[in-house]
């Protein structure tokens, strides 16, 4: 057994036999310049500075040309179109994601999303490209098990002698084991292959449902002990006698290669006949054998840190081979597994011999020591409940505790003392539900120098000059001092790591590459969903505004404001009195703060072309005009209906209404979650645009006297008005498309104009509203600001309507300003007609619902209604 410090999760390893990386001149971990990355342009041809895996010479021919499909191509200009993808409406959707009832749905959509972007190579391409290393040597190949056909055999269709597809596992493990048993693979980690097929693991959405036939592993003692079973089980197991020796856990901590093995072609994730159209199948036993795949790779990136993965796929006698990174899918033509000169050999052989990082691993994080691990468990007790409850999170046993280091060039502060800093990160706050993409993972990141809690985000995004690093957008945000957003400690690319997928997809312009990037927050909020009673809701939104605008003056649009990007300031108890005393530049305690910058865009930028195929954002959250029509530009107007459509959310879900759970499911899938596969272009927003022309809602807030009704009242008269003005003609003509229809109690709001608060305070000069260091704002440490005592008009006294043509009111803050500055005024002047009028969540008892699939069109069909026993649930986290 070799030395286990060699493995990446192992805290002593260095990878010292990279193998040559001809983008390296383009990855410096710090780009030159501020926003001038030398990174890969849009539209890079396929294949351009390919070199070969292996490590001998050689740039492909101009003959080798790779089989062509058809993924999207890239708009020719102007703004990207939305996309529904899972990463950007699953978090808030009322469409469960967890349970076998809803598996289906859930692997069609990943196919919907990754098929386009799959592309299959000739084995030899695949081989040469992708799998870095040499072949057996003829003595090796003798030492090697070859596979007993009678294994693999089937008569009388499907029906077979003894449930042939589990007897496959065991053939599989076996000769595999054999090839890892004599190859020569000197200061490398042995690997292991188990077989898994009964097995699943608990710690992810959908519970043990996942659960590879066969799952290569490292062996060495830390990794064993979590998914080796004891001699007591395996005995007791009803398993085969070929496969007890070999049985093991599903283990996605330490998984390096899953192999899924099917007996039907007809029900395999790709074609594996000997002639065949199109190596992807369309039938819907294909799509959920595709999707199930897809979850493991996903489960992989989402426990480990990764590059990519490899994956195996075995259909009776073929088998093919996938990589997968955040760009796309490689997929070799099918290959017989039957005879020694088969690439079945050649690519276990080689994996074997691979260094971690060519596996697939990230060598930048490490397995935490015992010592390390130790520092962040006593530094639980000296931290806030919250972050106490973070920390404690992180170190769920499914997940490993790993170091990783930023150094000194990485410093978002250039005066600071810092230099290098390593931080312990375990199980993320969140992950995605998305293979391509972003990718991102949020932690709760132990700063080991510091010893305090901050947030960790790691991410890879698109290697374009048009798409700016977060961290970049942070320096321009934290500089101007704009109030009520994160400040940055570190942020950079990531030891120079890229995709590769992108030089195998064709197309008229092949995607750009994605850059792996990290940056560290100072500030770790709470989730928005804890706020305490809608005075508070209220306060945080102020907030969120106020860094809204803060950040639009400084150049910067937002354009992805979700409930998910607001966050409540979490100071740590030792750092309060300290910030009150200098009063610090930084968010006071329990104040909103506005994160997530990684589709900020800078306002001058807005007109040029896309950066990329699709445009993820939030869907719930996006506006009518972005969602009706696809290529419709972000603006202002947009992100400020965004925070409109925010509280409607948070009053639906928190607060008591005139909705009853068949009427609420049924208004939220319509409203927030309607979307129809329309011309390529996933399309939306009917409800939303209906409701901002005739400014009726079909709900109301029961309590007629509750502060937050009439604020929603003034924010729908404020988006009817602003939707009135606007001249919908000069956008894209887009076929109207009406969601489904359904019944609910009909409520008439009586139409009022906005009424702008003509005082000297309209303008700039905010202080006299609620602001740190306001003498009519006070700190409440455990719920943040809570209105002060003061006693005179009612907040329902009549508005009396303007007779002024409509305007645009979206276009500016200042409406919006005045409508949050009256409410919030009120609340200071009677706070004692503040009411905790915050309820469990209603939205709970649809994640327990049964919904149907998407259809063919990918359109959301209209769920079944049933009555559930509502309660607290709001998983959109890890």
């Amino acid at each position: 057994m070799s030395d286990p410090s060699n493995h990446p999760l192992s805290p002593a390893f260095t990878d010292d036999s990279n193998p040559p990386n001809p983008d390296r001149d383009e990855q410096s971990a710090s780009p030159p310049g501020l926003f001038e990355p030398s990174i890969e342009p849009v539209g890079v041809a396929p294949h351009e500075n390919l070199q070969p895996a292996t490590p001998t010479p050689g740039e492909p021919s101009a003959s080798q040309e790779l089989p062509k499909t058809s993924p999207s191509s890239l708009p020719e200009g102007g703004p990207t179109p939305r996309s529904g993808k899972l990463s950007s409406w699953q978090e808030h959707s009322i469409t469960p994601i967890a349970g076998k009832a809803h598996l289906s749905r859930f692997r069609q959509q990943e196919c919907r999303e990754m098929d386009p972007i799959s592309v299959e190579i000739p084995v030899d391409d695949f081989a040469l490209y992708l799998v870095p290393g040499t072949d057996p040597t003829p003595q090796e190949l003798d030492r090697f098990d070859e596979f007993n056909p009678a294994m693999f055999a089937v008569v009388d269709g499907n029906k077979t002698i003894d449930n042939p597809e589990k007897k496959m596992y065991a053939e599989v493990v076996r000769v595999t084991q054999s090839i890892f048993d004599n190859c020569s693979a000197q200061g490398l980690n042995r690997l292991v292959a188990k077989d898994t097929g009964d097995r699943g693991e608990s710690s992810l959405p959908n519970k043990g449902d996942k659960k590879p036939d066969v799952i290569i592993y490292p062996d060495f003692p830390r990794a064993s002990k979590d998914y080796d079973i004891t001699d007591e089980t395996r005995v007791k197991s009803v398993s085969s006698d070929e496969r007890r020796p070999y049985l093991a856990r599903t283990s996605w901590r330490w998984a390096i290669v899953p192999i899924e093995i099917k007996v039907d072609n007809s029900k395999a994730p790709y074609d594996f006949a000997a002639t065949y159209t199109n190596f992807i199948r369309g039938s819907l036993a294909s799509m959920e054998s595709r999707g199930q795949i897809l979850e493991y790779a996903n489960a992989i990136m989402n426990h480990q840190h990764r590059q990519h993965v490899f994956l195996l796929v075995v259909c009776r006698s073929r088998a093919r081979v996938l990589r997968v990174d955040h760009v796309g899918i490689v997929v070799s033509q099918p290959f017989d597994i039957f005879g020694k000169k088969s690439f079945f050999y050649v690519f276990f052989y080689r994996l074997a011999r691979m260094t971690p990082q060519q596996q697939g691993f990230d060598p930048t994080a490490r397995l935490a020591d015992e010592a390390d691990i130790g520092k962040m468990k006593d530094a639980v007790g000296s931290l806030s409940e919250y972050h106490a409850k973070c920390l404690k999170k992180a170190m769920n046993d499914d997940y490993p505790i790993y170091k990783i280091t930023f150094n000194a060039s990485q410093l978002a502060d250039v005066k600071s003392n810092r230099e290098d800093d390593t931080f312990l990160i375990g199980r993320p706050l969140n992950i995605s539900y998305s293979l391509s993409g972003r990718a991102t993972k949020t932690f709760a990141a132990y700063d080991v120098h510091a010893d305090r809690v901050e947030f960790l985000k790691d991410a890879w995004k698109y290697a374009s000059s048009r798409v700016h690093p977060e961290w970049e957008i942070y320096k321009v945000l934290n500089h101007a001092k704009v109030p009520y957003v994160a400040t940055l400690l570190y942020g950079g690319y990531v030891d120079g790591q890229r995709t590769l997928s992108q030089k195998f997809l064709p197309g008229v312009r092949s995607p750009c590459a994605r850059l792996h990037y990290r940056m560290v927050l100072k500030q770790l909020g709470r989730p928005l969903y804890e706020y305490q009673h809608s005075a508070q809701l209220i306060y945080l939104l102020w907030c969120v505004l106020l860094a809204h605008r803060g950040a639009y003056k400084a150049g910067i649009l937002h354009r992805d404001l979700s409930p998910m990007n607001i966050v409540i300031n979490e100071v740590d108890p030792r750092d309060r009195n300290m910030l009150m005393a200098l009063n610090a530049d930084e968010p006071e305690h329990g104040a909103g703060l506005l994160i997530d910058f990684d589709l900020g865009k800078f306002l001058d930028q807005l007109e040029n072309g896309p950066a990329q195929f699709e445009r993820s954002g939030t869907w719930q959250f996006m506006s009518a005009l972005l969602l009706k029509y696809p290529k419709k530009q972000n603006s202002l107007s947009d992100d400020l209906e965004s925070i409109v459509l925010m509280a409607e959310w948070m009053a639906l879900k928190y607060h008591d209404h005139n909705l009853g759970p068949e009427e609420l499911q049924s208004y939220i899938s319509n409203f927030f979650d309607w979307r129809v596969r329309k011309q390529g272009h996933d399309v939306g927003g009917g409800e939303k645009l209906k409701q901002w022309t005739t400014g009726q809602r079909s709900w109301e807030l029961t309590n007629r006297n509750s502060i937050f009704r009439s604020l929603l009242q003034k924010l729908l008269e404020l988006a009817k008005e602003h939707y009135k003005a606007f001249d919908t003609s000069k956008l894209e003509p887009q076929e109207t498309i009406q969601p489904p229809q359904y019944s609910l109690v009909e409520f008439v709001m009586s139409e009022r104009s906005i009424a702008m608060l003509q005082d000297s305070e309209a303008g700039e000069d905010l202080q006299d509203a609620m602001l740190p260091g306001d003498s009519s704002a006070t700190l409440s440490s455990d719920t943040g600001p809570v209105p002060t005592a003061d006693a005179e008009a009612s907040h329902s006294a009549a508005i009396h309507p303007m007779h002024t043509p409509p305007r645009l009111t979206l276009d500016t803050y200042d409406a919006m300003i005045a409508i949050f500055r009256e409410v919030i005024r009120w609340m200071t002047k009677h706070p004692k007609d503040i009411e905790d009028d915050k309820v469990k969540d209603q939205f709970a008892a649809f994640k327990q619902s049964e919904e149907s699939s998407l259809d063919e069109q990918g359109e959301i069909q209209k769920p079944r209604q049933k009555r559930s026993r509502l309660g607290d649930s709001d998983s959109t986290a890890v």
